[in-house]
């Protein structure tokens, strides 16, 4: 067989082309690339992982400094049965919880905003270690604030006739463990609308 016998199939339709490779040539069966160990291929999602845990747990004291400086000061009266709250049946001991959801809130967008100009490119595993590092922020805050105190005045009293006091100990103390969840929620979903709207690839 001649050679343009070979680059030209007089049986193909016109304007087709056949390629007949010449007979000496070697083809060698594609193999994929061998695999490392599971290790070595987890090991970088790990290390994503625990670096966006420890980062965002760090924030968990300066949240609580912020809370106790928004948290609400309960107004105190001497009666002859001691002290006691001005409005026992107000809000105010709920409001620190309440002003523990504005601060996680508040803080968590700033936070996730911030980590995705950093991780935004680092993979599935940041997202799942900004989860995890803002629940162990938050439930540092709340065991930091229960050390702080906010009214010194009932805290003296408390201390010193070795009561309890009640909710109204002098130091902030989270009474809904379910706000715990508020800043990875407000974190993440500061990541997610960062990711939607900022990093898209752009339409053709």
């Amino acid at each position: 067989m001649s050679e343009d016998e070979r680059v030209t199939d007089t049986a193909a339709p016109p304007g087709e082309y056949s390629y007949f490779p010449p007979d000496d040539l070697q083809v060698t069966p594609w193999e994929p690339e061998p695999r490392g160990p599971w290790w070595l291929r987890v090991l970088p999602y790990a290390e994503v992982f625990a670096i966006a845990t420890a980062l965002v747990a760090l924030i968990g004291a300066p949240l609580a400094l912020l809370w106790r400086e928004v948290a609400p000061v309960v107004a105190i009266r001497r009666t002859p049965d001691g002290l006691q709250p001005v409005a026992p049946e107000s809000n105010q001991v709920f409001a620190v919880d309440g002003w523990f959801v504005v601060v996680s809130v508040v803080v968590g967008l700033a936070v996730g905003v911030v980590a995705w100009l950093a991780l935004r490119d680092k993979g599935p595993a940041a997202p799942f270690g900004l989860a995890a590092g803002g629940l162990a922020a938050a439930y540092v805050a709340m065991r930091v604030g229960e050390r702080l105190i906010v009214d010194r005045y009932l805290y003296d009293h408390c201390r010193l006739i070795g009561e309890q006091c009640l909710a109204y100990s002098g130091v902030l103390r989270l009474h809904s463990t379910a706000a715990l969840v508020v800043l990875p929620v407000a974190i993440l979903t500061a990541f997610a609308v960062m990711t939607y709207f900022f990093d898209k690839e752009p339409h053709r």
